[in-house]
């Protein structure tokens, strides 16, 4: 495996470890809100209930499933293709780095604006990568 490949790959990685650890953020505090006296039941068809650390747990989970499936979608499409190169794995682990910050930043203070430059900034590059892997094929195909 070359160099790049694995960076694109230990990206990849991270992102699936953040996902579990949120997955253990929103273990914890509904299991802290158990205990506080919810009741489980209550929840089942109304996650309103849920106190605001759950709820907000729960939100960044949700986003673990959005814009990652499309850097998910163009690793799988980088290594499929033969494509996996430093400009890819460098854009790669900045779309991963920003989805660690913006979920710190959720799941912590939650202010919305440094939120949403972490967001921003792994959008960008998220663009930048599918640009990357698409613009070569057409132009030098």
């Amino acid at each position: 495996m070359t160099a790049p490949a694995l960076v694109l790959l230990l990206s990849a990685a991270l992102q699936v470890a953040l996902t579990f650890a949120v997955y253990v953020v929103l273990a914890r505090r509904r299991s802290a809100a158990i205990k506080a006296g919810l009741k489980l039941q209550d929840t089942a068809l109304d996650a309103s209930l849920w106190p605001a650390p759950a709820r907000q747990a729960q939100a960044n989970l949700a986003n673990q499933y959005e814009l990652p499936v499309l850097f998910f979608a163009g690793v799988g499409i980088a290594f499929a293709i033969g494509s996996a190169n430093w400009l890819l794995a460098i854009l790669a682990l900045v779309f991963a780095l920003t989805r660690v910050w913006h979920a710190s930043e959720h799941l912590g203070a939650n202010i919305v604006k440094r939120r949403g430059l972490a967001f921003g900034l792994g959008f960008a590059a998220l663009g930048l990568f599918w640009a990357a892997l698409v613009l070569p094929a057409l132009f030098f195909a």
